[in-house]
């Protein structure tokens, strides 16, 4: 079994007339087994408060499929109770206990405890948890993906513009609904805004030369026209200059290119609605209409992951 080892912070530097806090960083191990976990570091002593120790730990929630070579992670910027945190406690009050995440918000925070309130008093210590939180995860997925694993992370979905979706509308004009073309710049802006938000996995990132392969059947998503999820991957990513499979094995790619609903391996195929492992990249249209060929992630690794595909 491969376990992943990353140094990581779990304190910020901080000094004041009642505090000392070390700058700490620990060892966190995350083994790669199939299915959801949950881990955390040993508590590590990362100062004083008020003559009473402060202990840290690190906390993380990933799933991992084998089969995949696929690790799951939350992003910094996306909010959910699995989000990776930093969990600091005062020894002299069990009480104390407080939960520091990449958005800096402190859950548990009771104004009765002294720890809890000094914190809450103390903004810009609060933004150097935060802060350690961010790099502790960025440092935990840059680890995987120089380790060779295909990573996805979980983030909120972009929020569009009224011009971002008017671009997007116009990209593939031909496609829209006839419904949605009669709805006002603003209702249009809201429903994609929504479709996104119910849609949005996060982003993957896989490793160099991975294979992938058309999903069959996916035209109908979303319902604005497929071809709009490449404006979607511009935004996200940058215009992409070509094929992400350029080329490869024989194939000669054109270049109009389409934002292409895929999914990892060697073989196109049907995906059940609802699932949770397709993926956008751009890709030509020459690939992106021959499901007899598989692809591979030559130019470009970044991906949008969608969720509940086809929902």
């Amino acid at each position: 079994m491969q376990t992943l080892h990353v140094n990581i912070p779990v304190a910020p530097l901080h000094e004041g007339s009642e505090i000392r806090i070390a700058d700490k960083a620990v060892e966190i191990s995350i083994p790669l087994t199939n299915g959801s976990h949950t881990i955390e570091t040993e508590p590590t002593e990362i100062g004083t408060f008020s003559g009473s120790t402060l202990n840290a730990t690190f906390t993380l929630t990933y799933q991992y499929d084998e089969a995949q070579n696929m690790i799951t992670f939350c992003g910094n910027d996306f909010e959910s109770s699995e989000a990776p945190c930093i969990y600091t406690i005062c020894d002299s009050n069990p009480q104390s206990l407080l939960r520091h995440t990449s958005l800096g918000n402190n859950a548990g925070l009771l104004s009765d405890q002294p720890w809890n309130q000094f914190i809450g008093d103390t903004p810009e210590l609060n933004t150097a948890f935060k802060q350690a939180v961010q790099t502790a995860n960025n440092l935990i997925i840059a680890h995987a993906i120089e380790n060779g694993l295909n990573v996805r992370v979980r983030t909120a979905p972009p929020v569009l513009s009224e011009e971002e979706v008017q671009q997007m509308i116009e990209m593939d004009s031909a496609n829209v609904d006839a419904n949605f073309i009669q709805m006002s710049i603003a209702d249009q802006t809201i429903l994609i805004n929504q479709t996104l938000k119910s849609t949005w996995g996060g982003t993957v990132k896989f490793k160099v030369n991975e294979n992938f392969a058309n999903v069959i059947g996916s035209t109908g998503d979303p319902t604005i026209g497929g071809k709009s999820w490449l404006q979607l991957w511009t935004i996200q990513f940058g215009t992409p200059t070509c094929c992400t499979s350029l080329n490869t094995r024989g194939f000669v790619c054109g270049t109009y290119l389409v934002g292409g609903h895929i999914i990892t391996g060697t073989k196109a195929s049907v995906v059940p609605v609802g699932s949770n492992s397709v993926y956008i990249m751009p890709i030509c249209a020459g690939h992106n209409s021959n499901d007899s060929i598989y692809m591979s992630a030559v130019i470009y690794q970044d991906g949008i992951w969608l969720n509940n595909y086809q929902q």
